[in-house]
């Protein structure tokens, strides 16, 4: 949705003050395997463990959307993840711990690759593995959701698993990834005059993120998120 804080704010403050409604497109919460693993975990009784880990090879050497000065892959792509662990959750990212690749050099790119743990509002922990590094081949999205009593995987939107009381799989040769499900919902919310499920805080959650890990893994320490705080500053 941005590149910047001050973006983020300026688009924040924008909506609210415009009675209009923006939405980003944030199409794994309309994913049906997605779907599926929330509702798997919806009814945990303690904290969850998450484990998202992106292999992106196509975003790396001169492709625009690599350039660190484009929003590079992290910001670019790495954003969907965010959202996607603090939609699974329901809860707010509090910190977040990252490394990166050696920075300064033009393949890899050092901020295109980045292992990173956020911490959340109700105690829960998410993992992000992004990578520009890997072979085509082996292999792209994985996402893990660990709860009491359950676990719940899915890979590459044509795969899931879910461990519980049973197992759960199931499986599918197209990977349906959501954009017409988020299109039609987000059509029908201008229609009706409601809320869209994906909203300018949603795109600023995920854009200041994102601009966390980067920011922890320059530093090499924790850095604290507070979304209201953020939002509301001065312009």
């Amino acid at each position: 949705m941005a590149l910047t804080e001050e973006e983020c704010r300026r688009l924040y403050h924008a909506v609210n003050g415009s009675g209009r409604q923006l939405t980003v497109g944030f199409n794994r919460r309309f994913a049906p395997y997605y779907r599926e693993l929330k509702q798997a975990i919806a009814q945990r009784t303690g904290p969850a463990v998450i484990n998202c880990r992106m292999n992106s090879p196509g975003l790396s050497g001169s492709f625009w959307a690599a350039d660190p000065a484009y929003g590079g892959a992290l910001v670019g792509e790495g954003c969907h993840f965010v959202d996607l662990m603090y939609w699974l959750l329901e809860s707010e990212p509090v910190s977040v711990s990252a490394y990166s690749l050696p920075v300064g050099k033009k393949d890899p790119i050092g901020e295109n690759n980045v292992v990173a743990s956020f911490r959340f509002a109700d105690g829960s922990i998410g993992n992000l593995t992004y990578c520009t590094v890997g072979s085509k081949t082996s292999g792209g999205e994985h996402i893990e959701a660990f709860a009491p009593g359950i676990a719940a995987v899915t890979e590459d939107f044509k795969e899931l698993i879910i461990k519980g009381g049973s197992l759960k799989t199931k499986s599918s040769r197209r990977a349906e990834k959501g954009y017409a499900a988020q299109m039609s919902a987000f059509i029908e919310c201008m229609r009706s005059g409601k809320q869209p499920e994906v909203t300018v805080v949603d795109g600023a959650r995920a854009t200041i993120g994102c601009l966390s890990m980067l920011q922890s893994a320059q530093a090499q320490e924790p850095v604290l998120i507070n979304l209201p705080e953020t939002l509301q500053a001065e312009l």
